[in-house]
C-alpha cells in the first residue's frame, strides 16, 4: 500500500505537495496513524513544475520521519519523466536530481520509480538508460516504474503509435508489455506499482490485467516443461517442444500440436458469454461467431463437433448430430437448426448455422446451453472450435477479449 498522492491531476499546482511530506504534522499525522502501511510514497513527481517550494526539505523530512518510526518500512520517491519536454531546463529529470538529491535523501530512499506520460514526453527506447542512471545515482535503491499513463481517447493527444480506434485493447495492453518487461530485465528492478486508470482498466481480471500479469510470470514463475524456452502459460505447445512457436493457421495452437483442426477457418467471435455457477449447473448464455469457407458441409449427416478450451483445456467437447444421436440438425434454405431443450449432447439446447444473404460463403453461427460443467475457465482466453463434417473452423486468440462480471460469475468475451 502506498500513501501520499497528492496531485489528482499533474497540470493544477497545489501548494500542499509532494506526498507525506507537505509539512512535518501531515508526515506525521499520516505515518502514526496507519501503521500497517509497510510503504511510503514519500513524493509524486517530485520534479513537476507544478510543485510548490522547499521540496527538497520536504522529502528529507518526510524520509527521516518514516524510518525513524519504523526502520523496517519501505520509503519510495517517484521522478516524472520529462526529458527534453520541460518547460524550464530546471525541472528536466536528471538536472533537477542533481540540484536537490542530496547524500541523505539518496540513503534515505529505498524505491526510486518513474512516472512516464508516454503522450506528453515518450520514453522509448531510452528506458534502459534512463533507468540505468536512476540506478547509478541511487546505487542502493531498487527501481521500479511507479506510474504509466497515456492520454485517452477523449482527449487530442494519443501516444507514439497514435492506435485511435483501439486505445483501450492493443496499443494499451502492447505499451504495459513493452514497458514492464524493459524494467524486469534488471536485477535490481521491482517492475511496476501503478497504472493511471487502474480502477478502470485493471480490475476485474480485465485484458490489460492478463497482460500485465503474464509480463510478471514470465518473470519470476516461468515453468517450461517442454524446454523450449517458452513458459508453459504462454507456450502454444506446452507439451512439445516447438522454439519457434510457429501457428501457420494463427489459433493460438502451434503446428507441433495442432491435430484437431490444423487448416481451419477463422471463426471470428461475436460475442460468447458465459454464466458459471456451483457443480454442473453452468449456462452457455450465448455463443455467437461468424466463419467464410469454401468447402462444403453437412452437419444434418456428419453432425457438429463443438469444443470450448480454455487455457489450452477442453472445457465442452461433444458432438451435436451425426449417426446414432437422438437429436439431429434439420436443414431449410441452406440453413442448420439443432434443438434439444434436455441437452443431451453436452448441456447444448441450440445451434443455428445460417447463410449469410449479403456475403456468398459466409455463416453466422449461434449456440446456446444449460446444466453445463465449464469448470477451469481460464481467461481471456477462450476458443470456440466446430468440426461441421467437412470445413473446420475456430477462433483464433488475437483479439479476442474476456472480462468477469456480476461478482465473478459471468464471462463474456468479444
Amino acid at each position: 500500500m502506498i500513501a501520499g498522492r497528492e496531485i489528482p491531476d499533474r497540470i493544477h499546482s497545489d501548494e500542499n505537495q509532494p506526498g507525506v511530506g507537505s509539512d512535518p504534522e501531515r508526515v506525521a499525522e499520516y505515518v502514526d496513524h496507519f501503521p500497517a502501511i509497510t510503504i511510503w510514497e514519500i513524493g509524486n513527481e517530485v520534479n513537476g513544475e507544478w510543485l510548490g517550494p522547499q521540496v527538497r526539505e520536504k522529502l528529507e523530512y518526510a524520509a527521516s520521519y518514516v524510518k525513524t518510526a519504523d526502520p523496517t518500512d519501505t520509503t519510495l520517491l517517484t521522478f516524472y519523466w520529462q526529458m527534453g519536454t520541460a518547460g524550464n531546463q530546471e525541472n528536466s529529470l536528471f538536472q533537477w536530481i542533481d540540484d536537490n538529491v542530496t547524500p541523505a535523501l539518496k540513503g534515505g530512499v529505498d524505491v526510486v520509480s518513474l512516472s512516464a506520460w508516454i503522450g506528453d514526453a515518450p520514453l522509448g527506447i531510452a528506458h534502459d538508460e534512463v533507468f540505468e542512471r536512476l540506478h547509478a545515482i541511487f546505487p542502493s535503491a531498487q527501481v521500479a516504474m511507479g506510474e504509466l499513463g497515456y492520454w485517452s481517447q477523449g482527449t487530442s493527444k494519443y501516444w507514439w503509435w497514435r492506435d485511435t480506434e483501439r486505445p483501450q485493447t492493443t496499443v494499451r495492453s502492447a505499451l504495459a508489455r513493452h514497458m514492464y518487461l524493459a524494467n524486469l530485465g534488471f536485477d535490481y528492478a521491482v517492475g511496476g506499482v501503478f497504472w493511471w486508470f487502474y480502477y478502470q482498466e485493471m480490475g476485474g481480471n480485465t485484458a490489460l490485467w492478463y497482460d500485465v500479469n503474464e509480463v510478471y510470470r514470465s518473470v519470476y514463475d516461468c515453468v517450461d516443461a517442454d524446454g523450449d524456452a517458452a513458459c508453459d502459460f504462454v507456450d502454444n505447445c506446452p507439451v512439445d517442444a516447438n522454439t519457434d512457436q510457429t501457428d501457420a493457421d494463427g489459433d493460438g495452437v502451434g503446428d507441433v500440436c495442432d491435430t484437431v483442426c490444423p487448416a481451419g477457418d477463422e471463426l471470428a467471435p461475436g460475442r460468447t458469454k458465459l454464466r458459471l455457477r456451483a457443480g454442473a449447473d453452468d449456462q452457455l448464455s450465448t455463443a455467437k461467431a461468424t466463419f467464410s469457407t469454401a468447402t462444403p458441409f453437412d452437419p444434418v449427416t456428419a453432425g457438429v463437433r463443438v469444443q470450448v478450451v480454455s487455457g489450452g483445456t477442453p472445457l465442452l467437447d461433444t458432438s451435436l448430430g451425426g449417426p446414432g444421436k437422438p437429436v439431429q440438425f434439420t436443414a431449410a434454405n441452406g440453413r442448420f437448426r439443432y434443438l434439444d431443450r434436455d441437452g443431451t449432447a453436452g448441456g447444448i439446447a441450440k445451434a443455428d448455422i445460417r447463410p449469410d444473404p449479403h456475403v456468398p460463403g459466409a455463416y453466422t453461427v449461434r449456440l446456446s446451453g444449460r446444466r453445463m460443467s465449464l469448470e477451469g475457465v481460464v481467461e481471456p482466453e477462450l476458443r470456440l472450435l466446430l468440426d461441421l463434417g467437412g470445413a473446420c473452423v475456430e477462433t483464433h486468440f488475437d483479439g479476442i477479449y474476456c472480462t468477469l462480471r456480476n461478482d465473478g460469475v459471468e464471462l463474456r468475451c468479444e
